[in-house]
């Protein structure tokens, strides 16, 4: 219980200093993607996704995010599946000239608050790449859904480095995964495409 109240402060206080700085919010909705990790000796491939991610960059290439709720489910074994409240991370972008749609770069983050385990911890780092907010219209005459707003997009991430915890040790890792309010408008404005042409094809 005192490690989760450490925790729970180190995690309010670093959120509100990195919104006291001068630079770029955004919120994104979330990722799904699929991770597989290695420790030469074994191999696991898991289901991945992130919920409620928000962001917050500065002009000089450094940036900071913040999330809820992780989760990673082991394909084969969901007892070495893992769920995570407390997610935060801080990343530098090489593409600080065009961080709207482009982040490369080194990043470290900290995944707690197990949900089964409120004593969890896994630290990661590596190297991130993140396409970002590509526009997808629900049709030829509607606004882009990331413009002018906070919303941001991790239309494609691609991660790869280290992680440790105590109940896996350390392992190399990779992931990849698509935006979850991007892959809807995706589905969602073809769905519209393919009815407004039946409806022209049938007048």
């Amino acid at each position: 219980m005192r490690k989760m109240l450490i925790l729970l402060l180190l995690f309010f206080s670093i959120t509100c200093l990195i919104f006291s700085l001068d630079g770029e919010f955004g919120v994104s909705l979330g990722v799904l993607g699929f991770s597989f990790s290695t420790d030469f000796e074994n191999n696991t491939g898991l289901f991945y996704g992130r919920f409620f991610n928000f962001m917050y960059e500065l002009g000089n290439g450094i940036g900071f995010t913040a999330s809820p709720l992780n989760f990673w489910m082991d394909f084969e074994d969901t007892n070495n599946s893992i769920v995570t409240f407390m997610n935060i991370s801080v990343f530098y972008n090489f593409f600080k000239n065009d961080k709207e749609h482009l982040m490369l770069g080194p990043f470290a983050s900290l995944h707690a608050l197990g949900y089964n385990n409120p004593g969890f911890i896994e630290f990661r780092t590596g190297l991130g790449f993140s396409l970002r907010n590509i526009n997808i219209y629900f049709s030829d005459h509607d606004v882009p859904i990331y413009e002018n707003t906070i919303l941001n997009s991790d239309f494609f991430i691609f991660e790869c480095g280290f992680k440790y915890n105590k109940m896996d040790g350390h392992r190399y890792y990779f992931h990849v995964g698509v935006d979850l309010l991007a892959a809807i408008i995706f589905i969602s404005g073809n769905e519209k495409r393919a009815f407004d042409d039946y409806q022209r094809e049938r007048m």
